[in-house]
């Protein structure tokens, strides 16, 4: 599904939105993942800038009991209902600028480990010169299974262990009134390798996610973007699991340096691609603590980094390696304004078990 949407500020001037980071860590454990969601819209869009988040990590985070068929057997569909809260973050950048024309437009994805691909088309009447776009917002949401998908005993929406996440962005193609770019991702996920997830490990081949990707695009004659590509990872031994693993500290900053110019520029995302416990002998997935991706001016620091250190239920090391492409995009002259939201959010569903998804001005 694709959905185009025009946005255009007052008296020649348009405004621009991107996420330059977001981040989420548990309080209490490492979980898996079930649901995703950062968004950011500029004041066009709502009346007022706002942002979105909201994170879900399975039963173990919402309390929520399963509710298994009679021939299911429930030591090897285990789960554990507690509740969890995240501590998350998100960083947004807007840019003002005159002669400009900005709008978003997003796309829908079924996305297993073959990927999957579509379109978006943003509506930009008038607009003319460079166009340049960048990830504005992200759902990922594992309540999904394709339509051939074997029985099984799990229910998705209680979330997977990942090995690949990825979102990739197109070069943008404008015509005429029209930005068009192609939109890729891919989900996978591994194994548990505990027996009271034998229901987990017995389908998780079959795991996909439903993604939607907003995708913020502006042009102008006077609109320039450079590029910075990232490789980066790490690798973290197991320790005296679970109780007394070995620390994952965070990456030394002077490694992950931001070498764009920001000057009268945002920042944005057009590439985020993370893979976990690649090459585990034993398609080991990951149980994730907290997942960080960072493009910030003011630190000059680019980054995507994530851990799963959790002593108590910490069952193995954790390796990470992560793909991403940064940009700054700038307009001559054009004002810049930066906001960063932090809270701590309980993995909340509503009486339909949706999760609920947090709103705050930016």
């Amino acid at each position: 599904m694709i959905l185009a949407l025009a946005l255009f500020g007052c008296g020649g001037t348009a405004e621009f939105g991107t996420i330059e980071g977001l981040g989420y860590e548990w309080v209490f454990f490492n979980h898996r993942l079930s649901y995703l969601q950062a968004d950011v819209a500029p004041a066009s869009d709502t009346g007022g800038r706002e942002g979105q988040f909201a994170v879900v990590g399975g039963t173990s985070t919402t309390g929520v009991a399963p509710d298994l068929e009679p021939t299911c057997n429930p030591d090897e569909c285990g789960e554990f209902p507690v509740h969890d809260s995240a501590n998350v973050r998100l960083d947004a950048a807007f840019l003002v600028a005159s002669g400009i024309r900005s709008g978003t437009g997003s796309v829908d994805l079924e996305a297993g480990s073959e990927g999957a691909s579509g379109t978006a088309t943003i509506d930009l009447v008038g607009a003319k010169g460079s166009v340049a776009v960048a990830i504005a917002g992200l759902t990922f949401d594992t309540n999904h299974l394709t339509a051939d998908a074997i029985e099984h005993c799990y229910d998705p929406a209680f979330g997977w262990h990942p090995t690949r996440i990825a979102v990739a962005l197109g070069e943008p193609t404008l015509d005429g009134d029209t930005v068009t770019v192609d939109v890729t991702a891919s989900f996978a996920a591994g194994n548990s390798l505990e027996d009271e997830r034998k229901c987990v490990d017995e389908i998780n081949e079959q795991a996909v996610a439903a993604i939607h990707v907003v995708v913020a695009a502006v042009a102008g004659n006077d609109v320039t973007v450079t590029t910075q590509d990232l490789t980066q990872g790490a690798e973290y031994a197991a320790g005296n699991v679970p109780f007394t693993p070995d620390p994952q500290p965070d990456p030394d900053p002077a490694t992950r340096a931001l070498t764009l110019d920001t000057t009268d520029a945002v920042l944005g995302w057009t590439k985020l691609d993370y893979t976990f416990h690649a090459g585990d002998p034993d398609g080991r997935g990951g149980y994730l603590r907290s997942v960080q991706i960072d493009a910030d001016a003011a630190t000059g620091l680019a980054s995507g980094h994530a851990n799963n250190y959790s002593p108590g239920t910490q069952l193995s090391g954790f390796v990470y390696d992560f793909a991403g492409t940064v940009e700054a995009i700038a307009v001559p002259g054009a004002a810049i304004t930066r906001a960063s939201y932090t809270a701590e959010l309980p993995a909340a569903l509503d009486d339909g078990g949706v999760p609920v998804v947090t709103t705050f001005p930016l």
